[in-house]
């Protein structure tokens, strides 16, 4: 197994979480490694708090089957599998 069939076997709600809270992640710590460099002091609990607020809007939106944005609301079908013919 690789690690597209490993990303592709996770559900799509999750996946969306987990890209989330990375991305919320890597920003704030770039953020923070900089605010640190430049004389500011480096704050673990920050960190933490504003990657736990990136999951938790995450997982409401995602889990929301009133929001038809993405996650188990979303009424967009799947992707197919294999190439795909259309040509943009």
């Amino acid at each position: 197994m690789n690690v597209q069939d490993l990303w592709e076997s996770i559900p799509a709600p999750i996946r969306t979480i987990i890209n989330v809270v990375a991305g919320a992640g890597l920003a704030a710590g770039i953020g923070y490694v900089v605010d640190s460099l430049t004389g500011g002091a480096l704050d673990v609990n920050v960190l933490v708090k504003v990657i736990a607020a990136a999951c938790g809007a995450a997982l409401v939106r995602a889990l929301n089957p009133a929001d038809s944005a993405y996650g188990v609301g979303s009424s967009v079908p799947p992707m197919p599998e294999g190439p795909s013919d259309v040509v943009a």
